[in-house]
This record gives structure tokens, sequence and C-alpha cells, in this order.
């Protein structure tokens, strides 16, 4: 149902730390914060991207935490930069 569906997700995302992985992470990596996201604070993309040792932060001008939708341009440009 679509009750035990948003239980489930919320769990997943919400209560779930996969902190301890991201030092493991060696491949390079992007991370792509927006500056003003009320639900991932920038001090969120700077710890992220501090416990990865290769990533690359990008901070976007934008609010909003689906940045990826409100400036897909901008987005799809970072991404294509980074794997280029």
């Amino acid at each position: 149902s679509r009750l035990v569906l948003t239980k489930t997700f919320a769990e997943a995302t919400f209560l779930s730390d996969y902190r301890f992985i991201l030092e493991h992470i060696k491949q390079p990596t992007l991370i792509l914060q927006s500056e003003n996201d009320a639900l991932a604070a920038p001090s969120v993309g700077e710890f992220v991207a501090n416990e990865i040792s290769n990533a690359t932060l990008k901070v976007i001008s934008a609010h909003g935490h689906c940045i990826h939708m409100t400036h897909p341009e901008t987005v799809s440009r970072l991404i294509f930069d980074f794997v280029s």
C-alpha cells in the first residue's frame, strides 16, 4: 500500500545512518549541493565531501532540495564536466 511504501522510504531515508561507508568510497565522486536546501544544509555536503577522499563538492546557488529538477541545465553541465 501507499502507506507502507511511504513508511519504508522514510525509514530508509531518515532513520538510517550510512556515514561509516563514506570513507570507503575511493571512486571520484561529485557532490551537488543546493545553497539553500531545507532538507540538507550546506554543512551536509561539506561533510560528505570531506569524508570521501576523492570527492568534488559543487554548491549551486539555488533554493530547494531537488536541484536536478529545478536547475536541470546547471546540474547536467556539472555532471558532464565532471565525467569528461
